[in-house]
């Protein structure tokens, strides 16, 4: 055999393997990952975790992705001061949506401000270490409680919440999470809200009224059709509306028997 037609017989094994090697499944990068913090605050003095979750979606298809068993984290301010050395997370397992959670521990970081987490290349929101950070929540999540209660209360066998009751998620006022359009109307917020601090049910009606004409003149919405709403009770019960109301008033109260 011709020495050059050997030496190319020799080589080629080693060139088909490194091709393989080349043309083979490159290694899987990093997945997305977040950070989530109590978005009303923390206490001073109190403990302080913020959660790394590696969002599933972003591992894809393929590959092996090996969770490193800890993860370094550090404290920023809003500046981009470090006001936290450096620390290790230890991974904590799967939980909820995340496919991998790291429990960043910063309880130490006592100074009321306004900081950022920072792990990984990953940045959290805002976080704010404040003494009145939950000033006001339990009275956010009495909403609910004070529109349904707000009028005749069944229980009590009194009207309650007179003067002090709210309207949720009202439709076309201002800035309220169920007016889909963001239509604004000043004068039409005004009127509604009198007529919600009004107690005789007469002048409220006139009120009320006063708003449906405004809402009419300029139409927020036009609805396109009526969506049916069925519902199944025995030959006893009365009192039952079929309607999407019984999601805003204590239609418990109106059920009754023959």
């Amino acid at each position: 055999m011709h020495p050059l037609l050997r030496t190319i017989l020799t080589l080629s094994p080693a060139l088909l393997s490194a091709a393989r090697l080349d043309l083979g499944v490159a290694p899987r990068a990093a997945p997305t990952s977040v950070i989530r913090v109590n978005q009303l605050g923390y206490l001073p003095n109190a403990p302080k975790t913020a959660v790394m979750c590696v969002v599933p979606d972003s591992l894809g298809g393929g590959g092996t992705w090996l969770p490193p068993a800890s993860v370094p984290f550090t404290v920023e301010d809003t500046t981009g001061r470090r006001v936290l050395a450096p620390r290790t997370a230890s991974a904590a397992g799967q939980f909820g949506p995340c496919a991998q959670t790291y429990r960043l521990d910063f309880s130490s970081l006592r100074k009321p401000g306004r900081y950022h987490i920072v792990s990984a290349g990953v940045r959290s929101p805002v976080v704010r270490i404040d003494a009145r950070a939950y000033a006001g929540a339990a009275d956010t999540l009495l909403y609910y409680m004070r529109q349904q209660r707000s009028g005749f209360n069944p229980t009590l066998r009194d009207s309650v919440h007179k003067r002090d009751g709210i309207i949720v998620d009202h439709p076309t006022r201002t800035g309220e999470f169920s007016n889909y359009g963001e239509w604004s109307d000043p004068e039409f917020d005004q009127v509604v809200n009198e007529a919600i601090a009004i107690d005789d049910p007469a002048a409220r009606s006139e009120k009320t009224a006063e708003a449906q004409r405004i809402a009419n003149e300029q139409l927020p919405w036009l609805p396109l059709f009526t969506g049916p709403m069925p519902v199944f009770m025995g030959e006893r019960i009365t009192g039952v509306s079929p309607s999407i109301a019984f999601l805003y008033y204590p239609w418990a109260a109106t059920i009754g028997a023959r």
